[in-house]
């Protein structure tokens, strides 16, 4: 009886050794579970640190972006700027042409009106000297000269030694009777016709 007695205490020994075993054996798996869990966990957490760094990195690329877009806006606005800066000196340019040319026209007006003013003074000067030294159109006559007393000059006003050496026309002869009425010379009056043209005796 003791013998078996003690075979089943041993029995029961080895039984609960397995027992503690197995627990051992539980307890080693819930830890590697919880390790692995543990790493997962950590995966997870740096998966995601990856993930925010990502974030941070196309967020801050977005900001490049958005700061290359308004410096490319304002390279823009420069280039308008510049642009309508050229346009208004344009407009400069042109007004002062304009007024250059104004000014021009201005000249030119007064030059007229300075010549006609000179024209209007000559006029002026012409018809205002004195009347007995000027005829009526304006040509010297022969009271302003230094000449010959009126009685020397024939109706056509050429010298002569006397009135009665000229003919109607003003033109010289021997006498009166050599002349035809057109003032042509003859051998006398007789050959001549009325047009002062030679005839036959």
């Amino acid at each position: 009886m003791a013998v078996e007695v003690l075979t089943l205490l041993a029995m029961a020994l080895e039984v609960l050794r397995l027992w503690m075993l197995l627990a051992l054996a539980v307890e080693v798996l819930i830890v590697l579970t919880l390790l692995a869990v543990a790493v997962e966990v950590l995966l997870v957490l740096m998966l995601l640190a990856v993930a925010v760094e990502v974030f941070l990195v196309l967020v801050h690329l977005a900001m490049a972006v958005e700061v290359l877009l308004v410096l490319m806006l304002l390279a823009v606005a420069v280039e308008v700027l510049l642009v309508l800066m050229l346009l208004a000196m344009a407009v400069e340019v042109l007004l002062v042409l304009m007024l250059l040319a104004m000014a021009v026209e201005v000249l030119l007006v007064l030059m007229l009106l300075a010549m006609t003013v000179e024209l209007l003074m000559l006029l002026a000067y012409s018809e205002g000297a004195d009347a007995a030294t000027y005829g009526s159109g304006g040509v010297p006559t022969a009271a302003s000269y230094n000449s010959a007393p009126a009685a020397s000059y024939g109706s056509g006003g050429a010298p002569s030694a006397d009135a009665a050496s000229y003919g109607s026309g003003g033109a010289s002869s021997a006498d009166a009777a050599s002349y035809g009425s057109g003032g042509v010379p003859s051998a006398d009056a007789a050959s001549c016709g009325s047009g002062g043209t030679l005839t036959a005796r």
